[in-house]
């Protein structure tokens, strides 16, 4: 537009000229009349160039300022509902829902976790849990919702059974003769040891064998020295191993479907 209106300046000036110059060969009325008409034509081009000038780049500013805070505002709304959609997932979670949801996105490290799952220890709605751990030094830990909270119980290797609906799991395990049955239970909001029983060789580096060919094993229930027998009888008072169930090691969930399970679980 700036070159636009310099073209009209310098045509201007070129007329004005020759219109001067004529006028000095020519009579005194063209003299007197000329300048005078040419000047006021040129000068309202002048002025009429300048305004479309002023008003086209106006539009650009303000073309390039609607343009520039379209594109800043509409990848931001767009962004704000997605996460928010995200974050309900259209759901309305119950509060340990939502904790356990929290927990599997913010607080579990999940390259150490082979996979979770959830057990119902007891018989409320509400599940229990479960990180099984990449190896058995790892182990297990249950995480289980009480007082409007998330705690964490971690259990000793792999393997554990529960009962469901009695409020009961056992950690059993062992390594190089050295075993161990360990009764817990949720009271008060805390998982609690309520009984436990160990039992292998007094010294496994020289394990004795009966006569049948089965090793000689010290058994301890509660801190109290036993048989065999009268162990296995305390063990099964306390924990009725024949309704006891596990988990399925091949069967576990990734974050994001433990995720979706919790968040279905009371959809039937």
């Amino acid at each position: 537009m700036m070159k636009r209106k310099r073209k009209y300046i310098i045509i201007s000036g070129i007329l004005l000229c020759a219109a001067l110059a004529g006028c000095g060969s020519g009579n005194d009325s063209m003299q007197d009349e000329m300048p005078e008409t040419v000047i006021m034509q040129q000068e309202e081009e002048i002025k009429q160039t300048a305004a479309e000038s002023e008003t086209e780049s106006e539009n650009v500013v303000r073309g390039n300022r609607i343009e520039s805070q379209t594109s800043d505002e509409e990848p931001g709304g767009e962004q704000e509902t997605f996460q928010n959609d995200k974050e309900t997932d259209g759901r309305n979670l119950e509060a340990w829902q939502q904790a356990y949801a929290d927990y599997l996105l913010n607080d579990s490290d999940a390259a150490a976790q082979e996979g979770y799952t959830l057990i119902t220890m007891s018989d409320d709605e509400i599940p229990q849990l479960v990180e099984v751990g990449i190896d058995e030094a790892t182990g297990c830990r249950i995480i289980y919702y009480a007082k409007g909270e998330v705690h964490s119980a971690q259990l000793n290797r792999l393997y554990f059974s529960y009962i469901p609906g009695e409020n009961l799991l056992c950690n059993s395990e062992g390594l190089m003769d050295t075993y161990y049955d360990l009764v817990y239970s949720i009271v008060d909001g805390e998982m609690t040891l309520i009984a436990a029983g160990y039992y292998g060789a007094e010294d496994n580096s020289n394990v004795q064998f009966d006569a049948e060919g089965n090793p000689v094993y010290q058994y301890e229930w509660n801190g109290v020295e036993m048989s065999k027998e009268e162990y296995e009888d305390e063990f099964f008072s306390v924990y009725d191993t024949s309704r006891a169930v596990s988990y399925d090691y091949s069967s576990l969930y990734s974050v994001d479907e433990m995720i979706e399970v919790i968040e279905k679980y009371l959809e039937g």
